[in-house]
């Protein structure tokens, strides 16, 4: 019997019986006198430490279908959040764009503090547009020679349905005097103050009834009651112009022009929302001339 010492030059390191981890460093060499072509002598230690595996066909089929899956249940919320991020950072833009350019003219007209110069009573809205604008950079009117420059005709939403006091879901639009920033943004304003050196505004509305419809007086005509504000005027700003969602609190937005500060409210976009939370305000959506709430 051939002795094992003559088989195998062991290195210095040794292994145990039943040992069952296996160092590294050491490699087996064989005896140079027993090495010989054709010898058939299998070494004990002959084993690769690594088992190759692979996936089989099955398996990466049900993985991929486990990752669609996911993604189909994910990726709704996360693009709505992309866009909804977006929104928010244009209000954000518009609002301090709009805060600066009245700052900046009430100052250039020594009227800081005071917005009737801005709304002054003796100017058109058109009039002060054309002036407002210069604060603006690169603004562009969008009626120029008697003709509209801008799309203005596009619908925008209420927060949540509004009856139109015919039992339709309500619109509304910009003013008709407006500018284009070089943003894509649209600013639109009008002047409401009817009383000289000072914000006061007389208006009437249609009375309703508790589903929001019209009531008519005997001989047909509408109910009506007067009323009276502070307010200067309005400012209506689009964030992204006619790209949707085209909806107050979420892209549109007015600022309620007094004399001495700026409001918003809840029904025309509260630009407060987004600067206390975040996000664009609460909503319920809803077809535009269809049957009130549906």
């Amino acid at each position: 019997m051939t002795d094992c010492s003559n088989i195998y030059s062991l290195s210095r390191e040794r292994v145990s019986v039943g040992q069952e981890r296996v160092n590294r460093n050491f490699i087996p060499t064989l005896s140079p006198s027993l090495i010989r072509e054709g010898s058939n002598i299998v070494s004990p230690f002959n084993y690769s430490l690594k088992k190759k595996t692979a996936f089989t066909l099955a398996e990466v089929l049900i993985t991929l279908g486990v990752i669609g899956v996911i993604a189909a249940m994910t990726m709704p919320s996360l693009i709505a959040n992309y866009k909804e991020k977006e929104l928010v950072t244009r209000a954000k833009r518009s609002y301090s764009v709009i805060m600066n350019a009245i700052n900046a003219y009430n100052t250039d007209n020594e009227s800081l503090g005071d917005n009737s110069t801005l709304m002054d009573y003796s100017k058109t809205s058109e009039e002060i547009i054309a002036d407002f604008s210069k604060y603006f950079n690169e603004a562009v009117l969008c009626k120029q020679n008697g003709k509209q420059k801008c799309n203005l005709s596009y619908k925008i939403k209420y927060p949540e349905a509004v009856n139109n006091g015919s039992g339709q879901n309500a619109s509304r639009g910009l003013f008709p005097t407006a500018m284009l920033l070089n943003d894509g943004s649209i600013v639109s304003l009008t002047r409401e103050t009817t009383s000289p050196g000072s914000c006061f505004y007389n208006w009437e509305s249609i009375d309703t009834d508790s589903n929001g419809n019209y009531i008519k007086n005997p001989d047909g005509s509408y109910q009506t009651t007067s009323h009276t504000s502070s307010r200067c005027g309005r400012i209506m700003v689009d964030t992204n112009g006619p790209k949707g969602p085209n909806r107050t609190g979420s892209d549109v937005f007015t600022f309620q022009v007094q004399q001495n500060k700026i409001n918003f409210m809840d029904s025309e976009g509260n630009l407060n929302y987004i600067l206390n939370y975040n996000k664009i305000q609460p909503y319920k959506d809803y077809s535009i001339g269809g049957d009130y709430g549906k």
